[in-house]
């Protein structure tokens, strides 16, 4: 069939144009916005050529600086931004403007998300694809003439700001003025928002204006911010919705699998929400660190290689050594994917970073670990190596900002480690008190439910069906984390830090293996770890090669009639790999 098929079609191009011509209906798609009700800013200022400049939002840069991102239609607007210490506005600093082209991706998500509106109809999608039959999704696809061309995006550096100063500031094209206050070197109370996986449905609205309201100091956002998944114009409408936070707080972040995956490869994000990782001596965007207020704040990437040796393990052993504790005495971690997590959803995930870095945060004396990832509230008590130890960190899943995945059940039997989690929506809020008391508290504003759009604002009494959590119908969470005086590991500082691997610190501090010309140049049992390492590299091959020969000879069989698999058609096998990260086993080295 297939030949006589390339057979006509090579006919047919000798022949000349027939009497029906088709001209494609094709045009650009439009941005298609979930949250209707953020317009695009209309207070445009005399530089503006058409729409206005918007999207504006702030992060921290260097130690004195604040970075201000925003979009204009085109490039007639300057990457030009006023600002001073009072509304008159007499500094001006410039910066750059990029932009960028993508082929769009089509996720099911698009025209049936779990929760909140559609972005396209089913008919509008068929549109922009411009497809003779009818859209066969929920697949993902993409058509090479569907193209995004972003706006043009500008960020400007404020450099030399003083700590704890106030400062008004307005970009090009928009009359708008905003304002922000550099965060102090020293400050006590000092608050923080937290938050993840945000997306933007009318339950992530809601997570953005209760960040608004607690009016933090800095709010830290672990990962899958615009559930864009490739449609890049949810960007666009992202930037709007955030704007109001944003605009007038640092947001600080960190990649997730939403920023990679469905075409994304990081652009959108690397462009749109720039990070501190040249300050911080990272040669990677998404791996950085920064004092930020009583805090020395660290961000990984999840998706990154972590073993001893990779890039991002060796710059954090690096960073760790950095860490003064007279200045910043709380040590916070950020990253996406949660190393501990006892809901069914992302199960496994993190075990291989957790197992190549645990023991390095814990000799650290990490205080928090923030991710995000799956899309429910969770909250362990301090913990090391799978058991509740006082001198661990407390790690906290915050990947219930709102998204329209909606949230994820049901839980698996609550560990001994697990102290509190709901498979709701809601914000968290951290009040560094002082040195060694930190109050943290988690508020819901929603849950998913059986009701027209799949989401209940009503927190006061709301569940998530299939929640099984005794906590599901909590609105809050509520503690003190407390930095124990007996815990050496938690007061380490700067050169003092020494570094080894799968070991217990507890209460001793940390083990005295130092890298380097005073140390072995390798840690303690190495060379034993090399020949386990060699030994499970043979089994392995030996393993694979036995599953090549069986797969090899039911193929024989197949072809020969001798066996077909059920459940399959034409003899076409399926398999499954439900379990592509089992559980990682530590040992602690004596």
């Amino acid at each position: 069939m297939a030949t006589i098929m390339w057979l006509l079609l090579w006919v047919a191009s000798f022949c000349g144009p027939t009497k029906t011509q088709y001209t494609s209906r094709y045009f650009r798609p439009q941005a298609n916005d979930d949250i209707p009700h953020v317009p695009k800013n209309a207070n445009c200022d005399s530089g503006a050529q058409g729409e206005c400049s918007d999207q504006v939002h702030i992060s921290l840069g260097g130690p004195d600086q604040m970075v201000v991102t925003f979009v204009s239609k085109d490039a007639s607007t300057s990457a030009v931004v006023y600002y001073g210490l009072d509304e008159g506005l007499q500094s001006v600093a410039r910066g750059r403007s990029k932009s960028h082209s993508q082929l769009l991706y089509y996720h099911g998500m698009l025209t049936k998300p779990n929760m909140g509106q559609p972005t396209l109809t089913g008919e509008e999608l068929r549109a922009q694809q411009d497809r003779p039959v009818p859209y066969y999704g929920p697949g993902k696809t993409w058509v090479p003439t569907d193209l995004y061309d972003s706006p043009v995006i500008h960020q400007v550096t404020l450099s030399d700001l003083k700590p704890g100063a106030k400062y008004h500031y307005r970009v090009q094209g928009d009359r708008r003025v905003f304002a922000f206050t550099m965060p102090p070197v020293r400050k006590w109370p000092f608050t923080v928002g937290l938050t993840a996986d945000i997306g933007q449905t009318d339950v992530s609205n809601l997570s953005t204006q209760a960040l608004v309201d607690m009016t933090p100091d800095v709010v830290l956002l672990a990962g899958d911010l615009s559930y864009a998944d490739g449609y890049h114009h949810r960007w666009d409408s992202f930037g709007r919705m955030i704007e109001r936070l944003g605009a007038t707080v640092p947001i600080m972040t960190c990649g997730g699998n939403h920023e990679i995956a469905s075409g994304e490869a990081w652009v959108p994000y690397n462009l749109r929400w720039p990070m501190p990782s040249d300050a911080s001596g990272s040669t990677d965007s998404l791996y950085w660190s920064r004092n930020i207020g009583p805090m020395h704040v660290i961000t990984l990437n999840s998706y990154a290689g972590s073993q001893r040796g990779s890039l991002q393990h060796d710059w954090l052993l690096k960073n760790l050594q950095t860490i003064d504790r007279s200045q910043t005495p709380w040590v916070v971690v950020m990253m996406h994917c949660p190393w501990y997590n006892s809901n069914t959803g992302h199960q496994g995930e993190g075990n291989v970073m957790k197992a190549n870095l645990e023991a390095m945060l814990y000799n650290a004396g990490v205080d928090i670990v923030l991710d995000g990832h799956v899309h429910a509230y969770e909250r362990t008590f301090p913990v090391y190596l799978d058991k509740r130890d006082p001198c661990g960190p407390t790690y906290l899943n915050l990947g219930d900002g709102g998204n329209r995945e909606g949230a994820y059940t049901p839980w698996l039997e609550q560990p001994l480690w697990s102290a509190f989690r709901e498979a709701s929506f809601g914000v968290a809020k951290l009040v560094i008190h002082n040195q060694t008391h930190s109050h943290f508290k988690w508020d819901r504003h929603s849950c998913e439910a059986d009701k027209p759009g799949n989401m209940d604002l009503g927190s006061s009494s709301c569940k998530t069906p299939s929640d099984n959590s005794p906590t599901a119908f909590k609105t809050s969470d509520e503690t003190w984390i407390i930095r124990p005086p007996e815990c050496k590991n938690r007061h380490v500082t700067g050169s003092g830090y020494t570094w080894s691997e799968r070991v217990t610190v507890r209460s001793q501090g940390p083990r005295t293996w130092v890298p380097g010309p005073q140390g072995s140049g390798a840690p303690p049992g190495d060379a034993m770890w090399k020949v386990v390492a060699g030994g499970l590299a043979v089994l392995s091959a030996l393993l694979i090669g036995a599953v090549m020969l069986l797969l090899h000879r039911l193929r024989r069989m197949q072809r020969m009639g001798k066996w077909v698999p059920s459940g399959t058609e034409d003899g076409d096998s399926q398999f499954t790999n439900p379990e592509a990260f089992p559980e990682a086993e530590l040992h602690e080295v004596s």
